[in-house]
């Protein structure tokens, strides 16, 4: 089961909203179990930072996870690099990271995979049909998707 949603450029703020939005309320009702995201900074063009992609995976109920992988990285620093005052102000960094979980705690899967490269922002939540999610979950995605 998903829900999907697309819009143009100049709609890519409202989409990072709702993308937040969605993060924030899994956050709040679940556990993140891996993410892998690339953003970037560019300060000539509004709203100057970008999702390029991001996946978060969330497991529900809440549970304690510990790291297993994290190869995040900086691969152009928002400062610049030394010696060249013009590049400050764009940069690109990677979030990649994976937790072990108990598998038998879980009842419910969500993955929210989002994306602004190009010309339109894209966002997309999917869920196993058998899921049990929080309420609180169900109603701001469908408040989002309708």
């Amino acid at each position: 089961m998903s829900w999907e949603k697309s819009g143009r450029f100049e709609q890519t703020d409202e989409f990072q909203q709702i993308y937040h939005r969605s993060l924030s309320v899994c956050d709040e009702q679940g556990t993140m179990i891996a993410q892998d995201r690339s953003l970037e900074n560019d300060k000539d063009i509004a709203p100057y930072q970008f999702f390029r992609k991001g996946t978060r995976e969330y497991v529900f109920p809440s549970q304690e996870v510990v790291l297993q992988s994290d190869i995040s990285e900086v691969i152009t620093p928002q400062e610049g690099y030394p010696g060249h005052p013009d590049t400050a102000g764009y940069g690109i960094r990677t979030e990649v990271q994976n937790f072990t979980y108990d598998e038998a705690l879980v009842k419910g899967r969500l993955r929210v995979e989002y994306h602004d490269a190009g010309d339109k922002p894209e966002l997309t939540v999917t869920y196993q049909e058998n899921s049990e999610l929080p309420r609180e979950v169900t109603k701001t995605l469908e408040e989002i998707f309708k």
